[in-house]
């Protein structure tokens, strides 16, 4: 629009606006936008580290635990010093000696017979000891163990044949040992004769 000039003052004056006497159509309710949600979470700040030990601190050591102090021991008076006993004196072993034979002296009378003795096969012999046992050896019967020699040497011997026989000597040996010696005989050999009573000893 072209500016207009002022009859009055003959000065141009800018157009007037148009007015209009109706109020202006209301708006409505405008609702404001939202603002924009974030894009990324709130960042939550580290929580601060624990602090670390001082450097060079020396450990802190442990107690001790409380000892007690050992008890005295009880105070014992010292025994008095026995002397030893004499070792026991080691003597000789005492031979074992046999009591002797008692040998009965024989009631001879005038009318009395001497008991007989049986007779020697041929081959046998046999004797008479220091006291009142007669010994035979049966020839047939012995091996040449030699078993009476060793108990009775001075009663038997081994001939030529390895047979025992009687000794002259028999005399000599007392009954146990000629009793010993027929006992030993593992054939039973020698036979033992009581010359009192005519009965045969060994064996039985």
């Amino acid at each position: 629009m072209d500016d207009q000039k002022n009859p009055l003052t003959g000065v141009s004056e800018p157009p007037t606006p148009l007015t209009s006497s109706f109020p202006p159509p209301p708006l409505g309710n405008i609702t404001p936008p939202a603002p924009p949600e974030p894009l990324t979470p709130p960042i939550t700040p580290p929580s601060p580290p624990a602090p670390l030990p001082p450097l060079n601190t020396p450990p802190v050591p442990a107690p001790e635990p409380e000892v007690e102090p050992p008890e005295p021991p009880p105070i014992v008076p010292p025994t008095p010093l026995t002397p030893p006993s004499p070792p026991p004196s080691i003597s000789e072993p005492t031979p074992v000696i046999p009591p002797p034979v008692q040998i009965p002296t024989p009631v001879i009378k005038a009318d009395a017979t001497p008991p007989a003795v049986p007779n020697a096969a041929a081959g046998d012999t046999e004797g008479r000891g220091a006291g009142k046992y007669q010994v035979r050896v049966i020839a047939s019967k012995c091996i040449g163990a030699a078993s009476c020699v060793a108990v009775a040497p001075k009663a038997f011997r081994l001939n030529d044949q390895q047979i025992a026989e009687v000794l002259a000597t028999v005399k000599e040996e007392t009954d146990e040992n000629l009793l010993l010696a027929a006992q030993s005989c593992p054939t039973l050999a020698i036979e033992v004769i009581d010359t009192e009573t005519g009965e045969k000893v060994w064996p039985k």
